[in-house]
C-alpha cells in the first residue's frame, strides 16, 4: 500500500492522530507527515491536503466487502490479474483503485461507514 505525504496545516511536530474510521497515528514534522493510502480520506476530511508530487488518487485503495455467493474466504487473500494481493478479514478487503471495476464486476460491494458508498 502507498504511503502519502500530506500536510496538516498546522506546523505541529509531533504525534497526530487522525479521527475514526481510520485512528491511524501519524508522525508530523512541521505540519507535514506520511499517511497509509487506505488513512488518506480521513486525513482529507480532517482538512488536510496532499502534498505536490504525490501519487493520488492512483494509489487510493477502497474498503470493498466480499460477495455473499461465491468461492470468497471471510479470511484470506485475493488476488487481482497482476498477481499482487490483498488480505480479506472478516469478508472485507482493500481494493486498489486499479482493480476497483474488477472487484464490482465480481460481485464485491462499497463496505459501509469508509466514505467509498457512492463507488
Amino acid at each position: 500500500m502507498a504511503a502519502i505525504q500530506m500536510n496538516a496545516g498546522n506546523g505541529v511536530t509531533g504525534n497526530v492522530t487522525l479521527p475514526a474510521p481510520s485512528t491511524a497515528t501519524v508522525a508530523l514534522v512541521n505540519g507535514v507527515g506520511t499517511v497509509q493510502a487506505v488513512d488518506v480520506p480521513t486525513a482529507i476530511q480532517a482538512g488536510w491536503q496532499v502534498c505536490a508530487g504525490q501519487p493520488w488518487p492512483a494509489s487510493k485503495v477502497f474498503h470493498m466487502t466480499i460477495p455473499s455467493v461465491g468461492a470468497w474466504p471471510s479470511s484470506g487473500s485475493v488476488t487481482f490479474p497482476d498477481g499482487s494481493t490483498a488480505t480479506i478479514t472478516g469478508g472485507v478487503a482493500l481494493i486498489p483503485i486499479a482493480w476497483l471495476n474488477w472487484a464490482r464486476g465480481l460481485g464485491w460491494s462499497a463496505t459501509p461507514g469508509f466514505g467509498n458508498e457512492g463507488i
